[in-house]
């Protein structure tokens, strides 16, 4: 999908304010499964510094037999002059393209003030029925633009 003022050649898919929703797993129960998405990379063209963004986004199942989905943001700009009046990674734990589970971080702060940076996003343990992806779409605003949101959808994972 083609998002506006979005280049074609990068859009480092990064950072991510790291919310994390819902309750962990137990403590005793471990990861047996994951498959990732590979390394996405995008940059958004903004009124000042262009900011990359770099993401993985995967899906986990753990012994227990619930899944979720998690991704790192990663993102680099030139460190001032960069506005957004929203950044957030919407997150979302899929079934055959249906939600399950989502989460949205909101990385809009920590990109306006840190000119590098990373953040975990994650979606709650969810009891569900293989097979499962994460699948995820960055909307975000340049602040007083007037042009309204975008949309940046991602390449989702691989099933488990």
């Amino acid at each position: 999908m083609t998002s506006r003022k979005i280049t074609a050649a990068a859009l480092t898919t990064a950072a991510l304010a790291a919310v994390a929703v819902g309750p962990a797993s137990p403590a005793s129960a471990a990861v047996v499964e994951r498959k990732c998405a590979t390394m996405q990379d995008h940059t958004i063209t903004t009124p000042g510094h262009d900011v990359t963004l770099e993401l993985t986004m995967c899906v986990e199942r753990d012994s227990t037999g619930v899944y979720r989905a998690t991704s790192t943001v990663w993102w680099t700009h030139g460190g001032w002059n960069v506005d957004f009046e929203k950044l957030e990674y919407h997150l979302r734990l899929e079934r055959y393209d249906v939600v399950k589970r989502g989460a949205v971080c909101d990385l809009k702060a920590k990109v306006n003030s840190d000119g590098s940076g990373s953040s975990v996003c994650q979606v709650a343990w969810t009891s569900t029925t293989a097979p499962v992806t994460a699948d995820g779409t960055f909307v975000y605003n340049h602040n007083n633009d007037g042009e309204g949101d975008y949309r940046l959808e991602l390449t989702g994972s691989p099933s488990i």
